[in-house]
């Protein structure tokens, strides 16, 4: 009996330094809380290891660097809404035109149909696998009949789209280019060229997808407001031409 309860009482010794906490108590509670909300929220955590393919740079564009990088948990956790999610990453750019984009903002989440899909938490994981990134004036951020895996929300300047070599169109702040090469699978329509310095926000298709992988509906319903975006503007085009 001696030998069994001192074997008993050198695994329970055993047990409680492997059960002993390595974090104070407040990172232990600070690390159960986030838990917890992404328990709630449907969040296995598994996201936190994906990294999406990086996609090449426009030849010249350089990526902005974020000075403080929220975690998404952090981003929730402050209870912040979608224009506000993407205010407060714009805002810790090492960027000195950051305050101008505010208004940009703004009209990004009132324009494009791409935002309205959204949940606040899928808006924070997006924001963590996409980059801002800066073009200088002249920059070619994409040629007319490539095929595409990116798009691009612009936040700041202005560019010009090509067909044929023909001028068709300005690209304006708050506009979004590339989307239906992303959801619909259509090659660049068009050849855009940065006409100032523009800056804009990249997301990837296998960053989007990702992100929306817990809800293929929302995907679903977003590929069918591209769709129906640029069969709109095909009939419009066709009509124009009769």
């Amino acid at each position: 009996k001696r030998v069994e309860l001192e074997r008993l009482r050198l695994i329970a010794d055993r047990a409680k330094k492997l059960a002993a906490p390595t974090a104070s108590e407040e990172e232990r509670s600070m690390g159960q809380l986030q838990r917890e909300v992404f328990i709630m929220l449907g969040h296995s955590g598994k996201h936190q290891h994906f990294q999406p393919k990086a996609c090449a740079l426009p030849q010249g564009a350089v990526v902005l660097e974020q000075t403080k990088v929220l975690t998404i948990e952090q981003m929730i956790g402050n209870g912040q809404e979608g224009v506000e999610l993407l205010w407060q990453s714009v805002k810790a750019l090492k960027w000195s035109g950051a305050d101008r984009c505010r208004e940009a903002i703004d009209n990004v989440f009132e324009r494009s149909y791409i935002f309205k899909t959204f949940m606040v938490e899928e808006l924070a994981e997006m924001l963590s696998y996409s980059r801002f990134i800066e073009c200088p004036a002249e920059t070619q951020i994409f040629l007319e009949e490539e095929e595409g895996e990116t798009m691009y929300f612009v936040l700041d300047g202005e560019g010009d789209m090509f067909e044929d070599a023909e001028w068709t169109g300005s690209i304006k702040t708050s506009e979004v280019i590339g989307d239906d090469s992303v959801l619909c699978g259509h090659p660049r329509s068009c050849t855009v060229i940065a006409g100032t310095k523009m800056v804009m926000l990249e997301v990837s298709e296998q960053a989007l997808r990702h992100t929306m992988r817990r809800r293929p509906e929302a995907w679903k319903e977003l590929v069918r407001r591209a769709r129906i975006k640029y069969d709109d503007e095909s009939e419009d085009e066709d009509e124009d031409e009769d």
